[in-house]
């Protein structure tokens, strides 16, 4: 009866030396040309940030343009509507003055034209003074 066993070796910080000389080495780091490719990978991220910042600074610049341009049109526009609002408020006045002299032209109309005339009908309205400078006496 002849079995055939496996060998046993040792486990522990002995063994690993030992399994150092085994023949069985680690491979080398491929890492040995990190160091260059990390440095032109960093130029890259470095030239890329470089242009995204002048891409940046240009549409800033655009922008800043495009807001002086808009400002100064709503400042145009604001005094345009001043200006409108102006007009509005002289047309409402001459519009109420012309509606109350239509109302007193309605009632002329609808008076008897026989019947007396009445106190305030006699009187003609009162006309605004002419500007006249008051002069020092000599």
């Amino acid at each position: 009866m002849s079995e055939i066993r496996p060998k046993l070796k040792a486990v522990g910080a002995e063994a690993k030396d030992a399994g150092a000389g085994d023949g069985l080495s680690e491979r080398p780091a491929p890492d040995a040309e990190s160091p260059r490719r990390t440095t032109w990978l960093l130029a890259a991220l470095l030239l890329l940030a470089f242009l995204a910042l002048v891409i940046q600074t240009s549409r800033v610049g655009a922008l800043s343009g495009e807001v002086s341009r808009l400002s100064s049109d709503l400042a145009g526009a604001r005094a345009a509507l001043l200006a409108y609002e102006g007009r509005l408020a002289t047309v409402r006045e001459v519009v109420g003055e012309l509606s109350r002299r239509v109302g007193q032209l309605d009632e002329l109309v609808r008076r008897d034209p026989l019947a007396p005339p009445e106190a305030e009908d006699l009187e003609p309205p009162a006309a605004p003074a002419p500007y006249a400078p008051e002069l020092p006496e000599p």
